[in-house]
């Protein structure tokens, strides 16, 4: 590592940062608890496994018995939350 570091050490101009540091975003931080907040409130123990899942939940795709589309932890709802928790994830930052 140290025949890598090395000459970077001397290419690479030290820079100090101009201006106050950057502050927390208070409106972001709440967003995002919110946002996380909610959705794992909505979660319950499935209880062969012990995963987090949503339930009831309407599979349309999944018969489960016939006449019945209810379901607990469809992946449609898993995805969904899924793309939802990365999204508040990404949109954490400083302001």
């Amino acid at each position: 590592m140290d025949v890598n570091v090395t000459p970077a050490l001397q290419i690479v101009p030290a820079t100090e940062r101009e201006g106050p540091r950057p502050r927390v975003d208070l409106v972001g931080a709440i967003l995002c608890t919110v946002g996380l907040g909610g959705p794992v409130f909505a979660l319950i123990e499935e209880p062969k496994h012990g995963w987090l899942v949503t339930c009831p939940s309407i599979s349309p795709e999944n018969a489960h018995h016939p006449g019945v589309s209810i379901c607990a932890g469809p992946t449609m709802d898993m995805q969904i939350l899924r793309d939802l928790f990365d999204a508040v994830a990404r949109g954490t930052t400083t302001a």
